[in-house]
């Protein structure tokens, strides 16, 4: 942003320059044509009558001819021109890069969350794996205890099991 900034910058300042340039090559090609004109109208005699008059050459009749005060007003607009742009380009280069700091820190807290929401991630997937060894130790413990308890049943006297209803399982039926 602030090299765009930057190139608005010097693109603007050219174009200022190459306008004034522009004027001063149009004002010079004006009055090469005024110079071939009055050479052309001398030549055929379109000036005589007027020039042993006054024993001048008569100058063509511009309406909006620039005077030396215009010309320095003008230069001076410009100039006011360009440091108004100028103002404002470096303001617009003062809030981009205010801008790119509250980016930056913004940027900066949301990798810190981040960092903090992995850890908390690993701390829980580890936890996970802990509860989840634990369950199966849990679950084979309960699996061997209940093996035992049905061992110790067929064990027992004959007259036990008959009294036994026919939902419970026998050890042969676990096997």
């Amino acid at each position: 942003m602030l090299c765009s900034l930057l190139e608005a910058i010097k693109i603007r300042h050219l174009q200022l320059s190459n306008d004034h340039n522009q004027k001063k090559r149009i004002s010079q090609q004006r009055r090469n044509h005024e110079c071939i004109w009055t050479y052309v109208m001398f030549s055929f005699g379109g000036y005589k009558d007027s020039r042993s008059a006054t024993g001048k050459r008569p100058q063509p009749k511009e309406k909006n001819k620039p005077t030396a005060k215009k010309s320095r007003m003008d230069r001076a607009d410009a100039g006011e021109e360009l440091r108004r742009r100028n103002v404002e380009l470096e303001r617009a280069l003062k809030e981009s890069k205010e801008r790119e700091d509250q980016m930056r820190a913004k940027l900066e807290r949301a990798c810190e969350r981040l960092r903090v929401a992995e850890d908390a991630e690993e701390r829980l997937c580890s936890q996970l794996a802990e509860l989840e060894a634990e369950a199966v130790l849990q679950a084979r413990a309960y699996q061997a205890h209940i093996l035992s308890l049905l061992g110790q049943l067929s064990q027992s006297p004959r007259n036990c099991t008959k009294d036994l209803p026919p939902s419970i399982p026998t050890l042969k039926e676990f096997a």
